[in-house]
């Protein structure tokens, strides 16, 4: 009724930052922020929390960590990592304009994607170009 416990949503700020930093065309953050509008803000209201922790609370090297990092990024590949793991690899979304945004994302970042699995960046890396010859070019302005 009051709105108590509501989860934040993220949704306009995640969009702005991809079609204005990333220059990705708005037709494809917006597919890819629609279909995992819930948990890409719950995952980037994470990020935020821990960075303020970082900031106040963690060692001199974790304080710059946590001022240098841009939590968006993160939170853009890690929800794009599960996103593949739980749904491309199971046929769904697949030939649409979130699949393409998740590879677009994940190929575009693999430098993230590999501190979080080094295997799954390198196989990013190894295939994007082959399944996708044209990706970046449609993705992105």
């Amino acid at each position: 009724m009051f709105g108590f416990g509501k989860a934040p949503d993220h949704f306009s700020d995640l969009l702005e930052y991809l079609v204005e930093t990333w220059d990705m065309r708005a037709r494809f953050a917006s597919a890819f922020l629609s279909e995992y509008r819930k948990p890409i803000s719950k995952i980037h209201e994470q990020s935020l929390k821990n960075l303020r922790h970082l900031r106040t609370h963690g060692d001199a090297e974790q304080r710059l960590f946590a001022l240098s990092t841009e939590p968006r990024v993160y939170t853009l590949v890690g929800q794009a990592y599960q996103a593949y793991l739980t749904d491309l690899r199971h046929g769904r979304h697949v030939g649409t304009d979130v699949e393409l945004a998740i590879w677009a994302i994940l190929s575009n970042r693999t430098d993230i994607l590999e501190s979080i699995d080094r295997g799954f960046a390198e196989y990013i890396e190894s295939k994007y170009e082959s399944m996708f010859p044209k990706l970046f070019e449609e993705v992105f302005k």
